[in-house]
């Protein structure tokens, strides 16, 4: 019987191969499979390294990867979640979002991540959650462009919506000094969102995104590196005069202070 670092070295391989071949195939209905057996791997994955044994059961009941199963699993999980410790329950929200998405169900999916993001604000809750967004979008690209891109406004609302999110607690945090480490932290990753959201929607976000940089400077301390980006994104495709004029004056006004 392989213990749990086999596992997930297993799992490991057989994710990086999927990505290959998802890259590679050519053939719309075999990226879907492709894509489906992707998810379902990171899923394993997650389940194994949860530490949570209510978590980790569930992976013998995805073992067959049936979809009887995987609901089967979900029923398990809703009724053990009173019994989820809070460190747990960032990974408890992101597997059941996994197995929603394996069912289709793409609104309680969003909903489970946002409430993943609520516990767990680490790298890796993020970059599921960016991966989520991406294959949502590729799933509608064989629908209607005007559905694909309504679809694809609904995942950018909702990145919008964690973004702000994340600012009003860092800014809650700021109200103690104690807590401030806090405060820097969660405006971090609102920053990391805003960025993305920029790249997916230049001409609608980039102005948010240079606000932003210019914020965590002047409120949050962070360093003034993240000026010299605003500064280069202000130049790269300038606003109106008056805009660029008063971010511009505002930028060199915050290299000039003492942090």
């Amino acid at each position: 019987m392989l213990n749990k670092s086999q596992v997930i070295n297993y799992l490991n391989s057989d994710i990086e191969k999927l990505k290959v071949y998802f890259i590679k195939s050519n053939n719309s209905k075999s990226k879907k499979l492709i894509q489906e057996k992707l998810i379902l791997m990171e899923l394993k994955k997650i389940v194994v390294e949860s530490n949570c044994p209510y978590i980790e059961n569930t992976y013998t009941i995805l073992k067959s990867e049936n979809v009887e199963d995987i609901k089967e699993a979900l029923i398990y999980l809703k009724k053990k979640y009173t019994f989820i410790s809070h460190k747990n329950l960032a990974n408890y929200h992101i597997v059941v979002a996994f197995i929603y998405e394996i069912l289709g169900k793409r609104v309680n999916a969003s909903k489970e991540y946002k409430s993943a993001l609520k516990y767990s604000f680490n790298k890796d809750a993020l970059k599921l959650y960016r991966d989520f967004v991406d294959r949502a979008r590729y799933k509608k690209s064989n629908i209607k462009r005007d559905e694909t891109k309504k679809n694809i406004n609904i995942d950018i609302e909702s990145l919008s919506k964690s973004a702000k999110s994340l600012e009003a607690i860092a800014k809650k945090y700021t109200q103690s000094y104690k807590s401030f480490k806090l405060a820097q932290k969660y405006y971090k990753y609102a920053l990391d969102i805003y960025k993305q959201l920029m790249q997916a929607k230049p001409t609608k976000y980039k102005q948010n995104y240079i606000l932003a940089l210019i914020k965590g400077v002047e409120t949050y301390n962070l360093p003034k590196e993240l000026l010299k980006e605003a500064e280069s994104l202000l130049f790269y495709d300038r606003e109106s005069q008056d805009t660029e004029f008063y971010l511009l004056n505002k930028i060199k006004a915050l290299k000039g202070m003492k942090i």
